[in-house]
């Protein structure tokens, strides 16, 4: 299998390794074909998901050992007021990749071994948490936060199986991933299973890609509309004209004001951006209140955004 990675001499990889057979293919592949790589294994110490982790940083060290790898390893604590809000997979999730990313050195490049099953889950996963269509992308081929790869994420789980079995790599098993007590390992373990069984592998994957490219466009054309709408509407750098707004219909209204919201680094809930608009309608000026971390003064003409 060929990595289709750009081989600049300037850079390097870091992989996110966690020693499984997606991981341990990915960095088979990249010794084999030359690459400029090292490996990074984040352990979570205090989490009660990861109750094999002192044994799997054992086996990612001896994995790059064999195979003569350099790997770091990186311990890192959990925020535990994300864990009470979001949940231990997604503070986990947050925490792994703010150490890998400040981990990341000059002319780094970050990559990750997820695979078409990784981001089937992951549609899944946010479609039973009420997501957006922006969340029914799956995982994304590079984010853009820093320079990130996934060379794997077109390949199913069951195909890196196959090479890792044929090629005699060696690789791990971490027991959380078959824990259906966790939301990810459910829906990996009881419900995409159901769905393969009855539609079949091929056909299944074939779907769900579709169904992601699908709603990556559509994802593309609400911001595509969201910069129509707060071009005509804008008023500086945070103002909004309240009359032309209000003209807007009701759903671009929302999405005006949830995507101009994430431009200043804050996020409006369903019910934030409802009572903005509520007060929006209302004949009171001069109206001054807080939502989502974000001020909102209401003037006779204006609403001005003011992230705090």
């Amino acid at each position: 299998m060929k990595l289709n990675l750009p081989k600049d001499v300037s850079t390097r990889y870091v992989l996110a390794f966690s020693g499984g057979a997606d991981s341990a293919l990915l960095a088979f592949l990249l010794k084999e074909q030359g690459y400029n790589f090292r490996l990074v294994h984040v352990v979570h110490p205090d989490s009660k998901a990861s109750k094999d982790g002192e044994n799997i940083q054992i086996f990612c060290e001896h994995w790059a050992k064999t195979y003569e790898v350099p790997i770091t390893c990186l311990r890192i604590s959990l925020d535990q007021d994300l864990v009470k809000d979001k949940g231990v997979e997604a503070a986990e999730r947050s925490a792994r990749y703010q150490a890998l990313e400040e981990n990341l050195m000059l002319n780094e490049a970050l990559l990750t071994a997820h695979h078409l099953d990784d981001s089937i889950e992951t549609f899944f996963f946010r479609v039973a948490r009420g997501t957006s269509v922006k969340g029914m992308r799956g995982i994304l081929e590079n984010p853009g936060k820093v320079p990130l790869f996934r060379p794997l994420l077109s390949i199913p789980k069951s195909e890196i199986q196959q090479l890792v079995e044929s090629a005699a790599i060696l690789y791990g098993h971490d027991s959380t991933n078959d824990n259906t007590e966790l939301s990810r390992g459910f829906i990996r373990n009881k419900i995409v299973p159901l769905f393969v069984e009855h539609f079949g592998e091929k056909k299944f994957h074939a779907s769900m890609k579709r169904t992601m490219e699908n709603m990556a466009e559509c994802s593309e054309l609400i911001e595509d509309l969201y910069h129509i709408d707060i071009q005509s509407c804008r008023v500086g750098e945070t103002g909004i004209d309240r009359v032309k707004f209000c003209k807007l219909s009701e759903v671009r209204q929302r999405n005006l004001l949830y995507h101009f919201a994430s431009s200043l680094g804050s996020s409006l809930s369903k019910a934030g951006i409802e009572e903005v608009r509520k007060r929006l309608h209302s004949p009171k000026v001069n109206d001054v209140f807080t939502i989502g971390g974000i001020e909102f003064t209401i003037q006779k003409s204006l609403l001005l955004l003011n992230s705090k």
